[in-house]
């Protein structure tokens, strides 16, 4: 169980919180958990990796614990604003960032929780990374967000990403974006679970 609960912007992950090279073979089985307490805070939670940078890469690696990003941010500011990631794979990666042969089946959530008139603050979830070139991938858990303030987004991903040669099998639900599978769907890549 990985639990990190900070005041400013923070990665968390069970293998590694910030990656920039290679993760072969790894596994997580236990809950993941990020939480922020204040505004400002962009939190990137993933079940292996919290964040992934261009030249980072993972592969045969799988999850199968629950990953929860949550946030609670009060702000007086119109120009305030926070990102809550989380991630079956990765939290948050690079467009570039490869992500090939690896699995989740724990639940994925994120929540954010902004309080303000005019406040954004989003939540973006995805069964392996919300961005990333990813290839050969399933998920079988289910990837929900939800954000209180009435400006906030949601971003909810079955996968993620450019996909090829994936499948994602649970509900994806949010209340602003969802995609079945990607929000770019590549080649042969399916959704096989009912919305």
């Amino acid at each position: 169980s990985v639990v990190c609960s900070l005041n400013k912007t923070f990665y968390v992950g069970s293998i590694a919180g910030y990656c920039t090279g290679n993760i072969f073979n790894c596994s997580n089985d236990g809950p993941v958990t990020g939480k922020s307490t204040i505004f400002e805070i962009n939190n990137y939670t993933g079940g292996l990796v919290g964040c992934a940078t261009a030249t980072a890469k993972i592969s045969y690696s799988y999850n199968t614990g629950d990953v929860f990003a949550n946030s609670y941010s009060y702000s007086t500011s119109a120009s305030k604003y926070d990102k809550h990631y989380a991630g079956g794979i990765v939290g948050f990666a690079n467009a570039a960032t490869v992500i090939e042969c690896c699995y989740n089946t724990g639940e994925i959530s994120a929540k954010a929780t902004g309080y303000n008139s005019s406040y954004q603050s989003s939540a973006y979830a995805a069964g392996i990374s919300y961005l990333g070139v990813i290839s050969n991938c399933y998920n079988t858990g289910a990837v929900t967000t939800s954000v209180h303030d009435v400006h906030g987004k949601t971003h909810s991903c079955g996968i993620g990403g450019i996909t090829t040669n994936c499948y994602n099998y649970d509900l994806v639900t949010g209340t602003t974006q969802r995609y079945a599978v990607a929000v770019e769907k590549g080649s042969q890549s399916y959704y096989l679970a009912e919305t």
